[in-house]
């Protein structure tokens, strides 16, 4: 290999990583949780993912806190935000995928986690919400911590995969 072509990689690595640190640092100053990046930092490095700017200006985590919005206003207590912040992702990440895997992955998920009747009325109407209010949001939630703070307030964190078109 080339003294030229060894700079050219040193320097996109080098790019890289800068764009990394900024990435982190700003996710960190946006509330993001260390346990998260540190899991998105494991992913990052097998190669199977890259860090690149959001193309809407929203928080991932106030979108899917919106679109489950319906069913949290039902919620008692924090075991139930989590459950029901828990079913909105698996709609969402339903609702995302092209229509040739998608019942395979629907079916999939009902056989998972075993939803009964009503809540599979609830996982449609999910669906369907994603397609009508929230379709221009094209992400997949990757990965999610749920917290809350001392004052009893949802924090969610959310890592998103953006799919490109």
């Amino acid at each position: 290999m080339s003294i030229k072509s060894n700079i050219k990689r040193q320097k996109k690595k080098e790019d890289f990583n800068k764009k990394k640190r900024s990435f982190l640092e700003k996710a960190k100053k946006d509330g993001v949780s260390e346990k998260l990046l540190d899991r998105a930092d494991k992913i990052e490095n097998t190669g199977k993912i890259s860090f690149k700017k959001k193309p809407f200006k929203e928080k991932a985590s106030q979108i899917i806190i919106e679109f489950a919005e319906p069913l949290l206003e039902l919620t008692k207590n924090d075991d139930e935000i989590r459950a029901v912040i828990e079913f909105a992702v698996v709609a969402w990440n339903i609702a995302i995928l092209p229509a040739n895997i998608r019942d395979k992955e629907y079916k999939y998920a009902l056989n998972l986690f075993k939803y009964n009747s009503q809540q599979i009325t609830e996982l449609d109407k999910l669906i369907k919400r994603k397609e009508l209010l929230f379709n221009q949001y094209n992400f997949l939630i990757q990965d999610y911590e749920i917290d809350f703070t001392i004052e009893g307030e949802l924090n969610l964190s959310v890592m998103v995969a953006i799919k490109e078109d």
